[in-house]
């Protein structure tokens, strides 16, 4: 009896330096992720988003957090060989590689910033770990503010090899029930990318104002929390816009969000169908 392979579905890497201050267009370097200190504290600053202090959560990291947090890998999981030491040590037979900064970057109010970062990493994330397509399936980021060009990074990363993309797990801004979907799914079934819905890619600020302060009052608490259940909405839009229907082929995965919710969402469903 063959054994079943086991894949870790949700591996993450720091991105390198080189994609922002190289293969990012110079107008928009200014304005990638970065870290600033007011007021000596120190905070993550992202655009589009509120900015999340460092220190205080730093403060209070264990040595087990450090342990197994990536963030405390000075290659930032970028060490291919130690990754696949690491594979082979825990009996994993394969990991899905997410980005770590580029999650928010749907956050930005400027699509073309957005896609343009899309780009660089998706080219670097393909060259960086491409060359052991057994072991690693990196995930390309795919803004869906310009639907157009999005169906355009489609066929392009398509024919570098990627297998699966990610959108934002909720987009305020136009649902993913709404019909101007269509030729972004057709396309991804088409070309065979899986569709992944991650957790935390919202594309609006969703941190509490809270986050990271020493006095809180919970915010950082019920964020984590919801956020584990957003993962319903792109699903009940997908199955209730008829586009899972449509688009047989297109393959769906719903990432860092548990699965508690779905038994639940498929009864109402059914229920309010009937």
């Amino acid at each position: 009896m063959t054994a079943p392979k086991i894949i870790s579905a949700d591996s993450h890497v720091q991105e390198a330096a080189e994609i922002y201050n190289e293969r990012l267009a110079k107008k928009f370097r200014s304005r990638v992720p970065h870290v600033e200190v007011r007021d000596g504290k120190r905070y993550r600053v992202v655009e589009g988003r509120k900015p999340r202090r460092l220190d205080v959560a730093a403060a209070r990291e264990t040595e087990e957090d450090k342990e197994r947090e990536f963030r405390s890998d000075p290659a930032g999981g970028r060490d291919i060989q130690r990754r696949l030491r690491d594979l082979d040590r825990d009996g994993i037979d394969a990991e899905v590689i997410y980005p770590n900064d580029s999650l928010a970057v749907y956050q930005s109010p400027d699509p073309e910033y957005q896609m343009a970062v899309a780009r660089a990493y998706n080219d670097w994330i393909i060259e960086w770990f491409g060359g052991h397509r057994d072991r690693f399936a990196p995930v390309g980021v795919m803004p869906v503010a310009d639907i157009t060009e999005s169906v355009k990074e489609i066929q392009r990363v398509a024919k570098l090899g990627f297998r699966a993309v990610k959108v934002p797990i909720v987009a305020n801004a136009r649902p993913y029930n709404r019909p101007e979907y269509e030729p972004l799914w057709a396309a991804m079934a088409d070309t065979g990318i899986v569709l992944t819905f991650h957790s935390f890619t919202n594309d609006n600020d969703q941190y509490p104002e809270d986050w990271g302060e020493e006095n809180g009052y919970g915010g950082a608490l019920s964020f984590m929390a919801l956020s584990m259940a957003e993962g319903l909405q792109p699903v009940s839009y997908m199955i209730s816009s008829g586009a899972m229907e449509r688009h047989p082929k297109l393959k769906v995965a719903v990432v860092e969000s548990g699965a508690g919710w779905l038994a639940w969402l498929l009864h109402v469903l059914d229920e309010q169908a009937e």
